[in-house]
C-alpha cells in the first residue's frame, strides 16, 4: 500500500502522521490485513486472535452493537471495524 488515507476520493491525501494531526485521531494505524481479520479471501473481517484493532476504538454511547448484533464493547474499549472481537469465534 501507498500509507496515505484520504477524505475525498483522492483529491487530498494525508499521510498517516498528518491525518492523526488533523483529525486529533489517536486510534487510527496501518496494519497487513492478515493481521487484523480472520480470512479477507473469503470475506470474514471478524476480528482474528491478537489483531491490533481490538480494544483500540473510542467508546460512543450510541454505538451499542456491532454488525453481526454484539453488544459493543466486549473489551474495556470499543474495537475498531464493524465487529467486536469474541474469543472463541475464531
Amino acid at each position: 500500500g501507498t500509507g496515505m488515507v484520504t477524505l475525498n476520493d483522492n483529491e487530498t491525501r494525508f499521510g498517516l502522521t498528518d491525518w492523526k494531526r488533523a483529525r486529533n485521531d489517536k486510534n487510527s494505524f496501518m496494519s497487513d490485513p492478515d493481521k487484523l481479520f480472520v480470512n479477507v479471501n473469503t470475506s470474514d473481517y471478524c476480528l482474528r486472535v491478537g489483531s491490533p484493532a481490538i480494544d483500540r476504538g473510542t467508546n460512543f454511547d450510541n454505538i451499542g452493537f456491532a454488525l453481526d448484533g454484539v453488544k459493543r464493547p466486549t473489551g474495556n474499549r470499543i474495537d475498531i471495524g464493524a465487529y467486536e472481537f469474541l474469543s472463541g469465534r475464531n
